[in-house]
C-alpha cells in the first residue's frame, strides 16, 4: 500500500504538480528512506537546494547502499559546486573589471550626487 502511494507521489512530481505530491507526502507518517528521497525531489522542484540535499543525506544514512539516492545526491552535489564556481567567477570578473578602470554604477553615482553638492554650496554662496 505504501509503495503505491510513494509511486503516485512521484508520479505527481514528475507531472509537476508539486503541492499535490508535498499534500500527500505529508499524509504518511512511515518516513522512510524513500520518503526522504520523494522529499528532496519536491524541494528541489521548488529551488530549495540546501534542504533537497539534507533530505537525499537522511535517505542515504537510512539506505547507505542505494544506488538511486547516492547517484542523485552526486548529481545535486555537482550542480551546486557549478552554481557557487559561476557565481564566484563572475564576481571576480566584475572585480577585475572595476580595477581596470571600468565604473560601475555605484561610481556614477557617487559622482553625481557630489556634483549637485558642489552646486547647491556654489548657489548658496554665490547669489
Amino acid at each position: 500500500m505504501a509503495t503505491n502511494r510513494l509511486a503516485e507521489i512521484e508520479n505527481a512530481i514528475k507531472a509537476g504538480n508539486i503541492d499535490k505530491a508535498q499534500s500527500m507526502l505529508d499524509d504518511i507518517t512511515d518516513r522512510n528512506a524513500e520518503w526522504h528521497y520523494l522529499q528532496s525531489a519536491i524541494f528541489y522542484k521548488k529551488n530549495w537546494v540546501s534542504e533537497s540535499k539534507n533530505q537525499l543525506e537522511i535517505a542515504m544514512e537510512m539506505e547507505p547502499y542505494n544506488k538511486k539516492y547516492a547517484e542523485a545526491y552526486t548529481k545535486l552535489k555537482q550542480k551546486i559546486e557549478y552554481t557557487e564556481k559561476k557565481f564566484y567567477s563572475n564576481e571576480t570578473s566584475n572585480n577585475q573589471r572595476q580595477q581596470m578602470g571600468e565604473s560601475g554604477t555605484n561610481d556614477c553615482l557617487s559622482f553625481c550626487l557630489n556634483l549637485l553638492c558642489l552646486n547647491i554650496m556654489c548657489n548658496s554662496c554665490c547669489r
